[in-house]
């Protein structure tokens, strides 16, 4: 019984960090902001 509920628990704790993991991946990156001399370089 100990050792189911060991597995049990390892299980929810893995299943909550995917959880985490995916909530962050739908959370779009903010762009970072293009400097001069980018700009320059993707508009000439």
């Amino acid at each position: 019984m100990l050792i189911t509920n060991l597995l049990l628990g390892a299980l929810v704790l893995i299943e909550f960090m995917n959880l985490c993991v995916r909530v962050i991946k739908l959370v779009p990156p903010q762009d970072p902001p293009l400097d001069e001399e980018i700009r320059i370089k993707l508009y000439s």
